[in-house]
């Protein structure tokens, strides 16, 4: 055994100590199949974000627990998402116990996806692509057709989450099926976090559903008349996680997870620094209960727009599931085993689909054959309790009845009523606003609701054109429009052959669906020209009348298109005097228009110029001897806006920077402000929260409509603290080199708000971006590096290679024994045997001729005798 002087040790030991723990789920993440990316779709992927859920950021984000979270796909970075960015965001389940984490069930769910991931491969059963909405109602069911008759027919694919969000079917069944409001407001966390004034916003399911060409989300709304609406993936909308926790669970009350009740609101796990508030809106038969989050708990994007979609994720591979509920079952609420909500019938349902000349009166009849009949709620808001009941409608509109039975099961049940022919009637428009202010001559139109049309000309490049909705003034059912003009082909850069110019119109028709109605968007195409007769015979002119049909609800569109994807333009046509004319307009005419001053104009229609404050007053005269007035407020605001922004901070920061945002208009006053994150704000003056560096627009707009739009430029956030870089030198002296001291020099570097200072190990701070420090012992020696926002980064150097002895020289080395040979202290001067058997303990020390002595060293020796023979070691000291 070799013993050398002055050697640094490093033990296995205190190498394990240096490793930071890592925390590793094997058995929920195993090793994923292998990646692919989905075929590309005609979606828009790349520009709108991807509804698909198993490799999205949000999904991503919500089942991890790290501080770091990996994304599959184009991460959510402020350069994409801007205010909604969360890709330096630790994971949603980062804050949760590990006890609290291991009480979340593995839940197997289904969630919908497109029929571009069920070309490429990725789906486990449907035959349907899931409809997007069109037309907005309180109704799920209403909204979203063909729902509860469908759910498992439309392309599905089964993911494996501990956290999820609801698909729509889920939405309906779980909570509007029980009558709980749709509607969610934003934490008071979210809120501030993300610099959002208003109090709710819609919220995202999991159901991604497709157009034509396109492919969207489906959103909860509730604060409007809609209940969902569709929203492309890299919209930010609320987060409403949903997790179902395992049976055996205590919380902190002392309750079982199983013995949860429907309705129950608890809090479990920690977000935004808060606990969360959750309720409870499902049970398994087995015990699991769902628990759905009580607030929006954040706003974020569902996906980030820059590139396709993964089919599966690198991140989130549960291998197997704690509970299933792929069946999606409705579990009653307790004490009761009803689980169908009433049923309600229309006994003259054929009346809606009569033109009627006004009000007519609805029959209904509601059934429970389980718990009973609670009550009805009217479209009036009125409720009713018995099951056989009448209604009066009078106007072209959908009306919404609710029925409860005692069990608790809604029945959410919409009449569309499109069918009534009003009477033509006087129309006087303003351009001005609804309170009187406007900042420009004020436009009065008059004219007869009757006179509704279309008379254009214009190029056209893309799949679709939709001229404005005619006013719904009455019915068009049954009632004949004329269609006349020409069109030509101006350019093609690919073939022409079975591509179609289309002249036609599209209109929101009354569909029934499992015994509920529904609004679905039907088109209809009376004239198709091709473009290879365009390209070989040049321009055509055409004129045709369409009968528009019986299941006509409301909507009439004109509309002029080409049978090619969504994104293309390889092709341009022109579209000359294109005129759409309702023939059938019952006679009613105007026949004089007496104006303000007292001018009568002889005309049907009239476009009046009002530049002066003032109140006018019109009256108008038809041919039916009615005399209709009309008074216009008019309030003149040319003046813009201002808007001031006062900074916390205008040094270098690491901190958030903290807006105050004064708004002031002199006449009008201010109506709203529309803030970088493009949310509105209806206060005059307001705080706004930057978190980094960048540009920063406020758009400002006054009662009268003038808009002032300004620009913050934040430069002054640092967070990140400085970069450094080490090196030792022996000091180099009188042409050698003295091996007794060392150098240290330590460099930093800051790309942002540049240097400061370092400290040094002796506690001086040194300014500047450089500093040296000279040591004359072994050991580790800390420096600390501070940039000009405050940031600090700690670095230390460990000085192993000082020679304490270089200056006096050796004088002597001794060693002792103990053990099973003993030795006091010797002097070192030859190698020397241990020859007893058994275990010796050699500890060796060395002077200097300054009289130094050095730190003892110590070994241990074993000599066994046994067979094979081993009689002596030699030791040798170096």
């Amino acid at each position: 055994m070799l013993f050398k002087k002055n050697i640094a040790l490093l033990s296995i030991g205190a190498l394990l100590s240096c490793l930071a723990p890592v925390h590793i789920h094997a058995e929920e993440n195993p090793s994923p199949k292998k990646n692919f990316i989905i075929e590309q779709s005609a979606s828009g992927r790349k520009l709108y974000g991807s509804s698909y859920w198993t490799s999205s950021n949000i999904r991503e984000w919500l089942n991890s627990d790290a501080k770091n979270v990996q994304f599959t796909n184009q991460p959510p970075t402020s350069a994409k998402m801007k205010n909604f960015s969360y890709d330096k965001e630790s994971g949603f389940l980062h804050s949760f116990s590990k006890e609290e984490y291991d009480a979340i069930a593995i839940t197997k769910h289904r969630v919908n996806v497109t029929g571009f991931d069920k070309k490429s491969g990725v789906h486990d059963g449907g035959d349907l692509k899931l409809p997007l909405l069109r037309y907005y109602n309180p109704s799920i069911t209403f909204s979203q057709s063909g729902l509860v008759l469908n759910r498992d027919k439309y392309y599905y694919k089964y993911e494996n989450d501990k956290v999820f969000l609801l698909n729509v079917y889920e939405v309906y069944n779980y909570l509007q099926k029980r009558g709980t409001p749709l509607q969610k407001n934003i934490s008071n966390e979210a809120k501030q976090k993300r610099n959002y004034y208003e109090d709710s916003i819609e919220w995202y399911t999991s159901s991604g559903g497709e157009d034509v060409g396109s492919e969207a989300l489906i959103t909860i709304d509730g604060i409007t008349d809609a209940s969902v609406r569709r929203r492309n993936a890299n919209n930010s909308k609320g987060i409403v996680p949903a997790i179902h926790l395992k049976p055996e669970y205590k919380l902190k009350n002392g309750t079982m997870a199983k013995d949860l009740k429907i309705g129950d609101v608890l809090n479990f796990g920690i977000y935004n620094n808060v606990p969360i508030k959750w309720k409870v809106i499902n049970k398994t038969e087995d015990g699991y209960p769902l628990l759905l989050s009580e607030e929006i708990l954040d706003i974020k994007p569902f996906d980030t727009q820059g590139d396709e979609s993964y089919a599966y994720s690198d991140t989130v591979n549960f291998n197997k599931e704690d509970v299933s509920v792929i069946d999606e079952t409705y579990t009653p609420n307790e004490d009761q085993k009803d689980v169908q909500p009433p049923i309600i019938e229309l006994l003259n349902k054929e009346l809606i689909n009569q033109t009627q000349k006004g009000e007519f009166t609805l029959d209904f009849k509601v059934t429970d054959n389980e718990s009973g009949l609670d009550y009805i709620q009217l479209p009036n808001g009125n409720k009713v309790k018995s099951s056989s009941f009448k209604y009066i409608v009078s106007e072209n509109t959908e009306y919404l009845f609710i029925a409860k039975d005692k069990a608790g099961n809604h029945r959410y049940y919409t009449v569309p009523v499109g069918n009534i022919n009003t009477p033509s009637k006087v129309l006087v428009k303003s351009s001005g606003n609804a309170n009187g202010w406007t900042n420009k001559d004020v436009k009065v139109d008059i004219s007869a609701s009757n006179q509704v049309g279309l008379h254009t000309s214009y190029t056209q490049d893309y799949r679709s054109k939709y001229h404005p909705i005619w006013e719904t003034y009455t019915t068009y059912k049954g009632k004949r429009i004329k269609v006349s003009g020409s069109v030509e082909l101006l350019n093609a850069t690919e073939s022409v052959d079975k591509i179609n110019a289309q002249i036609g119109y599209a209109y929101a028709s009354n569909k029934e669906y499992d015994s509920e109605y529904s609004l679905v968007k039907t088109w209809v195409i009376p004239k198709i020209i091709p473009l290879k007769t365009l390209k070989e015979q040049g321009q055509q002119t055409f004129e045709f009348i369409s009968t528009v049909p019986n299941d006509y609800h409301s909507n009439f569109e004109p509309y002029t298109g080409m049978n090619i994807d969504v994104y293309k333009k390889d092709y341009k046509i022109k579209w000359t005097d294109l005129k759409f004319e309702l023939l059938d307009d019952d006679d009613f005419k105007i026949n004089k228009i007496e104006l303000p001053n007292g001018k009568d104009i002889l005309d049907s229609v009239y476009t009046d110029t009002l530049s002066k404050e003032g109140v006018y007053t019109y009256k108008v005269h038809d041919n039916r001897g009615m005399v209709t007035e009309k008074s216009i407020e008019v309030k003149i605001d040319k003046t813009s806006p201002t808007i001031d922004f006062e900074q916390s901070q205008t040094e270098w920061t690491n901190t958030d920077i903290n807006i105050k945002v004064k708004t002031s208009d002199a006449q009008s006053g201010i109506d709203y402000t529309i803030l970088p994150n493009e949310s509105k704000v209806e206060k005059d003056i307001f705080n706004f929260k930057v978190y980094e560096n960048g540009s920063y627009t406020f758009e400002v707009h006054d009662k009268a409509g003038n808009v002032t739009k300004k620009v913050l430029d934040i430069k002054n956030i640092d967070k990140e603290a400085p970069t450094f870089s080490t090196q030792e030198n022996y000091i180099y002296e009188n042409g050698k080199y003295d091996k007794t001291r060392r150098v240290i020099t330590v460099i930093g570097k800051d790309n942002d708000s540049g240097m400061d200072s370092i400290q040094l190990p002796s506690g001086e701070w040194v300014k500047g971006d450089n500093a040296t420090f000279t040591v004359s012992e072994n050991g580790r020696y800390p420096f600390k590096l501070k940039d000009k926002a405050g940031n600090i980064n700690s670095t230390s150097t460990n000085v192993t290679n000082i020679e304490k002895d270089s200056i006096s020289g050796i004088q002597k080395t001794e060693y002792k024994l103990d053990g099973a040979e003993t030795k006091e202290w010797t002097n070192y001067s030859e190698p020397f045997f241990v020859r007893k058997e058994g275990l010796t303990t050699i500890t060796s020390r060395t002077y200097d001729k300054a009289g130094n002595v050095s730190k003892e060293s110590t070994r241990m020796v074993k000599l066994d005798k046994t067979k094979p023979v081993n009689n002596q070691i030699l030791i040798e000291l170096k």
